[in-house]
């Protein structure tokens, strides 16, 4: 049916302008993050020097305790039940910082990865945004993406559907974006990028290729039972599992969202709330997983209304496989595409279309709170986990005799 040929013109003309200041505030948010990002690198180059030179100051003092010390700790030195001889207080002191020195290492390590990732994603987004037809795609949202007019169980139901569908195609998106047997790991600079095409508009495209020291049904079992205990989350998200059936997970996700900077709005941001469906398929050599998640802003005073969506597509394969060293494992390869979009009221007025065009923020919290549940979920959360696992495994299972190693090693004397 054909509208007034009077009206899109007074129409197309406030969506302009108001799109347009849109654009201007939402880009002097991203570059106000980037400031922001920048400067937690920084105080974490910081932080790092401080600790070294911290820790070289107790070592220092440690060599010197040791030397003044060394007579009474040789005489305090005792010997265990099989007369082998145990650690001084000063070994195992010394062995408690190294291993203290060095898991802070590896987390100072994985925190600076991640900062550096957000600033490269800041500027792959910052390029897009410039673009005004980024935005004009922005706010044509399909509202059979949105679920418009359909109550929790029929939302559900229609991503579930999605999800099969897609199963199929899990080996062609993952050769098609680099992700095929044969392609090398992924490197971290090069796994979260902001992408525009036909199709889809404006999106977060987030890819991994990772090998791990682990049989590929021990990482199954260890994320299905993380996800169906909602362990595999960001630390300050809520996650309900709706229902947990045979290989399939419903769940609703909340994740607080942060909005920082004089750019931003007084409103409150709100927290996301994301429903999302895993399903898990067992093949014969490997585990495919194929998820679909849901986004929207909650609010107070909003009555429902979200003024940014996001949608989330994923699949991951598990296998075995020869790791870079030569010893057995298992390689992860994961793709996921989240997709934001403005969504409009109905039937709007002047006032309310001018404020929902002011919501200055929301679109960089929402995409970075995506890149930071893909990424700390894979790198983070999932590693810990499966050690996690592989170490109450080694500790509940009967090893050989402590008295052994000590008593073969003073025969070899």
């Amino acid at each position: 049916m054909g509208a007034s040929p009077l009206e899109p013109p007074k129409k197309k003309g406030k969506t302009n302008k108001s799109t347009s200041q849109r654009q201007k505030e939402e880009l002097a948010y991203l570059r106000e993050k980037s400031e922001q990002l920048e400067a937690e690198l920084e105080t974490l180059k910081q932080r790092n020097r401080e600790e070294l030179e911290r820790q070289q100051r107790e070592e220092g003092q440690m060599h010197g305790g040791e030397c003044g010390a060394m007579s009474t700790a040789m005489v305090t030195t005792s010997l265990d039940e099989f007369g082998a001889p145990t650690p001084s207080l000063w070994e195992r002191i010394a062995k408690r910082q190294r291993e203290e020195k060095a898991k802070a290492e590896v987390e100072n390590v994985k925190l600076r990865e991640m900062v550096q990732s957000q600033m490269r994603l800041a500027k792959s987004f910052e390029r897009l945004l410039r673009k005004r037809r980024i935005w004009d795609q922005l706010q044509e949202t399909s509202s059979q993406e949105r679920g418009e007019g359909q109550n929790e169980e029929e939302m559900l139901a229609s991503m579930l559907h999605d999800v099969d569908t897609r199963y199929p195609q899990v080996d062609e998106v993952l050769d098609e974006h680099g992700l095929g047997e044969s392609d090398p790991a992924v490197d971290v600079k090069e796994n979260a990028n902001m992408k525009f095409s036909p199709g889809d508009g404006v999106y977060l495209e987030y890819k991994e290729k990772k090998y791990m020291p682990f049989d590929y049904k021990v990482l199954d079992e260890v994320v299905w039972r993380s996800y169906g205990e909602g362990k595999l989350k960001l630390e300050d998200s809520q996650v309900s599992i709706l229902k947990n059936m045979d290989n399939v997970l419903y769940a609703r996700t909340i994740i607080p969202l942060s909005r920082k900077g004089s750019t931003s709005s007084d409103k409150e941001p709100g927290s996301s709330s994301a429903f999302s469906v895993m399903k898990r398929f067992r093949e014969e050599s490997r585990v495919v997983y194929v998820w679909y998640a849901n986004t929207s802003v909650k609010r107070l005073g909003d009555e429902g209304f979200s003024p940014v969506l996001l949608v989330q597509k994923g699949y991951s394969v598990m296998a075995s496989a020869t790791l870079p060293d030569g010893s057995s494992g298992c390689v992860l390869r994961s793709y996921t595409s989240s997709v934001p979009t403005f969504p409009s009221k109905p039937s709007e007025s002047e006032s309310e279309q001018e404020a929902q065009h002011r919501e200055v923020g929301l679109l960089t919290e929402m995409v970075f709170a995506a890149y930071q549940q893909c990424r700390q979920s894979i790198n983070q959360t999932l590693e810990n986990l499966v050690l996690d696992e592989m170490a109450k495994n080694a500790a509940s299972t009967p090893a050989t005799s402590s008295a052994d190693t000590p008593r073969s090693a003073c025969k070899r004397r």
